[in-house]
């Protein structure tokens, strides 16, 4: 469980997407650019995306994980 929040926290995808939307949205919101209806589509949507890309890179993550310790194992003789 704890793995997988760090993973959450330090993924590619939450600094190179998320993070900039996020800052965005929070410009907009205190430069009163942006209603009340459009923030709660715009965090809905980017929450989805987020998700959508935490699965895929988690999977990701985990195949090369599981391919290192293949690799591992083949050169100690494990």
């Amino acid at each position: 469980m704890y793995g997988k929040t760090l993973i959450a926290i330090f993924t590619g995808v939450n600094g190179i997407i998320v993070m900039p939307q996020i800052g965005k949205i929070l410009d907009k919101i205190n430069e009163d650019q942006i209603k009340k209806p459009e923030i709660k589509t715009k965090i809905l949507i980017l929450g989805l995306v987020f998700i959508l890309c935490l699965i895929i890179e988690t999977g990701y993550i985990k195949d090369t994980q599981e391919g290192i310790i293949r690799i591992y194992q083949t050169m100690t003789g494990e």
